[in-house]
This record gives C-alpha cells, structure tokens and sequence, in this order.
C-alpha cells in the first residue's frame, strides 16, 4: 500500500426527523470524522473505513457531496435545507433560523403529504472552500483512524413546516466523503 492513500467512500442513512408540536426538526452528519458519521448511533464507520484502519494509522476527510431525498409525512407544506456547520447543531436544534439563513444553505419547497410532498437536495463542501485549509497534514482536521478529529464540519439536514409537525419529514442522506488514510501501521510483532 501506498504511504498515503485517497479514495471516496460513502455513509447511507434514513431517518424520520421529527419535532412535535414544534415546526422545525433536523439532524446531522460529521463527514469530517469518518469513524463516526452519525453522532446519535454511535460507532458508524462507513463501509471500507474499517478495512483501511487495518492498514493506517490516521485519516483525513478533505471533501463531502451530500444527497437528501425528503418525503413529507405531514399535511402541511415548508421547506428543507441542508447546510455546512462547523459547530455540532445537536438534534432539533432550538435556536434553528441561523441554519436556513445561511448564505451557503441549500433550501427546497416540499409540499404537504397529500401532494408534492418530496423533495432531494445536493451540496458539496471541502476542508478548502470551508475549512480555510488545505495542506495535508496532521491537524485538527485530522485524526487516528479509531477516534474522529478534534475540529469538525458537519452536515445539518432540516425540515421547517408551516405549522407544527405531527409526524415529521423523511430525509434519506447520502453521503459521499473523500478522504486520505496515512503512516502506514506497523505490523505486530
């Protein structure tokens, strides 16, 4: 194996976001840290990180291009976003209109259950555009291939309706991460 090696692997996740009650609702993903993309399951390595943690020591996730396919489980219409965040949003997130505020948030109109009640947004985001960084090396953005990186960007993926939600929003995510494994692990002796 190479010193240094690049590839694009990918997280696939379906959730039913829901806030009752209330008319906004989101989760998110941080494709920074490859070992553990979902911060609510816990331990959710991609397929192919594990096998490549067997041969390197530490990763590097330098890219991200995200798809979400949303499907309305309400009789209300609204919009969904998804937005590059560099601090951890947490779920249902209280202080929420930062989110669909942001100059780089991605928004579509989905309607109610009973008609146009889908929607798919895309997004790409790098360690260069966002970050402000792009040297490869042992940084922040950095991390041992069984931990996940002390700076990190997220994917935040939301839903606001027009009326308090009863059942929520289905959002499908893709999520595909380029990154570089690195420093070759020693074999045991």
């Amino acid at each position: 194996m190479p010193p240094r090696f690049q590839t694009t692997l990918r997280y696939t996740n379906q959730v039913v976001m829901n806030n009752p009650g209330l008319v906004w609702t989101n989760v998110r993903y941080s494709w920074t840290a490859a070992y553990d993309v979902s911060p609510v399951i816990g331990s959710t390595a991609m397929p192919g990180f594990t096998e490549l943690a067997a041969i390197y020591r530490y990763y590097r996730c330098l890219s991200s291009t995200i798809r979400v396919d949303f499907a309305n489980l309400d009789l209300v219409s609204g919009s969904v976003v998804v937005v590059p965040v560099n601090v951890d949003p947490g779920v249902n997130a209280t202080a929420y209109a930062q989110y669909p505020s942001s100059r780089s948030a991605h928004h579509r109109t989905i309607g109610a259950l009973t008609g146009n009640g889908s929607a798919t947004v895309t997004h790409r985001t790098s360690l260069a555009n966002f970050g402000g960084v792009n040297i490869p090396a042992l940084d922040p953005y950095s991390s041992p291939v069984a931990a996940i990186p002390g700076n990190n960007i997220y994917w935040l993926v939301g839903a606001e309706l027009n009326a308090a939600m009863t059942n929520g929003v289905v959002a499908t995510s893709y999520i595909d991460i380029t990154l570089q494994f690195f420093e070759l692990q020693t074999p045991p002796v």
